[in-house]
Formats: structure tokens, C-alpha cells, sequence
């Protein structure tokens, strides 16, 4: 798969059928909240786009029973563990 610059918009609804956890260790302290829950600037909780891609690398990793990275995956998702540094930026147009 070469790097192009074709993307494409998935829109969907995400069900959760068990648990989810995504947040920081805050709630570990005295008095903290036991499952903080991740907010973006104004407020509203979100999942991270660096979960989503966690999760859905490591399941095609699963389905595709390998026992490395595939070229295919790597283009994909990238390795695991790289980080990029985006920034956030909510506006109104």
C-alpha cells in the first residue's frame, strides 16, 4: 500500500457491549474520583483518536492470526508505541 493522500470519512456509532476505561491515574489519589473520565476542552467526553486506533490495529492484528507486522498493518496504523503530537482544536465555521 503506497502513502497517499486519499482519506476517507467513516462515520458510525460506537455501542460498548463491555467496560471501557480510557483516563488518567487522578482517581488513584486520596479522594479522587475512581474512573476519571477523559473531557475535551469544552467539557465533553470523548474517546481519543489514539484509542480507536489502538484498539482497531490490535484487532486486525488478531484477525489476521500474525505472528508479525504485515506490511499492510504497518501502513496502516504505523508501529505500536509511535506517537505524533497533534493538537486539538475545536472552532465553529
Amino acid at each position: 500500500m503506497e502513502n497517499s493522500k486519499n482519506y476517507e470519512i467513516l462515520k458510525g456509532e460506537i455501542i460498548l457491549r463491555t467496560g471501557l476505561h480510557i483516563g488518567g491515574i487522578s482517581g488513584t489519589k486520596i479522594g479522587g474520583v475512581d474512573s476519571p473520565v477523559i473531557k475535551d476542552p469544552v467539557g465533553m467526553p470523548y474517546i481519543p483518536g489514539s484509542s480507536l486506533k489502538g484498539k482497531f490495529r490490535s484487532i486486525k492484528y488478531l484477525l489476521d492470526n500474525q505472528k508479525e507486522e504485515s506490511s499492510d498493518l504497518l501502513d496502516m496504523f504505523g508501529r505500536a508505541g509511535d506517537t505524533k503530537k497533534e493538537v486539538l482544536s475545536i472552532g465553529t465555521l
